[in-house]
């Protein structure tokens, strides 16, 4: 996982996988842009082969974590990836902001 800043507004997460194994470096990322003037983390999830239920409910964590901080959370991922049928299970885009890139 990598963070990086993409403009001034927003910190981008880069995953790899989305699994238990990366659950407090993610965590530790979105409480940096809680604390930081950056308005919105961006957790890109595009390369991501691998998923579970940990994965996913520490991106539900990090949505919450920012909201209560008045931030923004968008999550990117690729059309039929292991992460899309993770979002159609959970109902996340109904309210986590999401970007479909086409599948590879």
């Amino acid at each position: 996982m990598k963070s990086f800043i993409k403009n001034s507004n927003s910190q981008v997460t880069h995953l790899d996988n989305l699994t238990n194994a990366i659950t407090e470096e993610l965590r530790n990322s979105v409480q940096q842009t809680a604390e930081s003037n950056f308005t919105k983390a961006i957790i890109d999830a595009k390369n991501v082969t691998e998923a579970d239920l940990c994965g996913i409910n520490e991106i539900i964590h990090s949505y919450y974590i920012l909201k209560k901080v008045n931030k923004e959370l968008m999550l990117v991922y690729r059309k039929d990836s292991v992460v899309e049928k993770w979002v159609e299970t959970t109902k996340l885009n109904q309210f986590i902001e999401v970007a479909i890139l086409p599948s590879k």
